[in-house]
């Protein structure tokens, strides 16, 4: 869920630059139906994804940040903060050019704003807390993007010298980096423990 919210509010973000530009350069002849009502409908769907977004990544920071699981390592960490602001770097130009040259913007500037500094205060309070948690239910990735694997949706697990790639039935695949965590031959361990338990598919590949 939050992966997608994440696109939908770069693609409502993006359609907004695409507006705005055609917007302030009025000598192109470009003109958008109804351009000021689209600006309104998608700046209230930005608010929407983004106060979804807040209450479903702090209420499951709160119900897993103390949950014994795998820490993430300095490597992990990294590449969760590099996927984090990946969007920023189309963020906060946007945001400069609203400042300076869109000054009616407000709102779209304050939403844009609001989503940077949630997602630098979120990978910095998860900086000790993020990790993957592994129980008799589910493999739940606790990381800027929350990942459940329940065991019953698993169709197989494959070892290989870099990870974990695991299989899902619906044929979507999620691969648990060994390096992206600390004690990644215990999470491997583990998750064939209970792949053995589940009669899940195994295959090791060297």
């Amino acid at each position: 869920m939050g992966r997608w919210l994440r696109v939908l509010t770069l693609l409502i973000v993006l359609i907004q630059i695409v507006l705005s530009f055609l917007s302030y350069h009025e000598d192109l002849e470009v003109i958008v139906p109804f351009n000021l009502e689209i600006s309104f409908v998608l700046n209230v769907f930005l608010v929407l994804f983004f106060i979804f977004q807040f209450i479903l990544r702090w209420k499951n920071f709160s119900l897993l940040k103390n949950i014994n699981g795998y820490s993430v390592s300095s490597k992990g960490w990294s590449k969760i903060v590099t996927n984090e602001i990946m969007p920023f770097i189309i963020y906060l130009p946007f945001i400069l050019l609203l400042v300076f040259y869109f000054a009616n913007e407000i709102v779209l500037t304050v939403i844009l704003s609001l989503v940077i500094i949630e997602g630098i205060f979120y990978v910095l309070f998860g900086k000790k807390k993020f990790k993957i948690i592994i129980n008799e239910s589910a493999i739940i990735s606790f990381t800027n993007q929350h990942e459940v694997l329940k065991w019953a949706n698993i169709a197989k697990v494959t070892f290989s010298s870099s990870g974990t790639l695991i299989l899902k039935h619906n044929g979507r695949k999620v691969f648990v980096e060994d390096l992206a965590y600390e004690d990644s031959n215990l999470i491997r361990s583990e998750i064939k423990r209970l792949s053995i338990e589940k009669h899940i598919l195994l295959q090791e590949i060297a």
